[in-house]
């Protein structure tokens, strides 16, 4: 039974509407919450891993063309592509934790200086004034053959100083992303594609055993995972207690 149908003798529910928002402040997933409190799994089986977020992003109005603020640092992430496209998230957090993303952009083919460049152009572009964290992936500190350098040591001549995001689970990088979706506003001009890759980003479906078998590899992986590297490099940097609670919780994530 949900709990809507689970009711003391007096009538009041065995669990509160209170306690389910503790959990989803928590950081336990909508999806998961369906199924636990409401014995629905038609959100699991979708295969859009932040299908409901965005939905309650959406209906809350957490999307709109707000103001960038001028003195609050500007953190960034990135998925580096080769061959494929680079994607580049920039977030602001505000006083009372608001996560506000307030640019996205993709690009194939460029060099790592071309995107030191760009974002020094988004400063007087955007109207503020400091970055702060440049969250990367773990494996920019392999060597490529032809220079012989990290791509941790390319950055660095570029100007860019890395904060390297640890090796973490696929699973638990989406569940950090869940976590955090329920304070995260979207600059709606500046992060259309974002938008659209957040909602559609899936898991490849078994429909032989019905379940997920990770992550699909397509025009809307790239977003999801520069935003989920900022997601957990986020947690490593200023609440690791927190990244240990949704490490937890990311094994219902199939």
């Amino acid at each position: 039974m949900t709990v809507d149908d689970t009711k003391l003798d007096n009538g009041l529910p065995v669990i509160s509407s209170e306690v389910i928002d503790e959990e989803r402040k928590a950081g336990m997933s909508e999806s998961v919450l369906q199924q636990e409190f409401y014995c629905s799994f038609s959100a699991a089986i979708k295969g859009a891993y932040y299908a409901d977020e965005m939905t309650l992003v959406k209906e809350r109005g957490r999307i709109l063309n707000f103001n960038i603020d001028a003195f609050t640092p500007v953190h960034v992430s990135f998925d580096l592509g080769i061959s494929d496209a680079t994607s580049v998230c920039l977030f602001q957090v505000s006083s009372d934790g608001d996560v506000r993303v307030i640019y996205h952009w993709e690009e194939t083919g460029r060099e790592l200086a071309h995107y030191a460049f760009r974002l020094e152009k988004l400063k007087s572009e955007l109207g503020f004034k400091k970055y702060g964290h440049m969250f990367f992936p773990h494996d920019i500190r392999v060597r490529e053959l032809g220079s012989g350098l990290t791509r941790v040591e390319q950055l660095r001549k570029c100007g860019i100083n890395p904060k390297i995001v640890g090796n973490h689970r696929v699973s638990e990088r989406i569940q950090c992303v869940r976590a955090l979706m329920h304070k995260v506003w979207f600059h709606e001009k500046n992060c259309k594609f974002l938008i659209r890759a957040l909602s559609e980003y899936k898991g490849k479906w078994d429909d032989k055993n019905k379940t997920s078998t990770g992550p699909l590899h397509d025009e809307f992986s790239h977003a999801a995972d520069s935003f989920g590297y900022f997601a957990v490099g986020y947690l490593e940097a200023y609440d690791n207690k927190q990244l240990g609670i949704q490490k937890q919780y990311a094994k219902f994530i199939p």
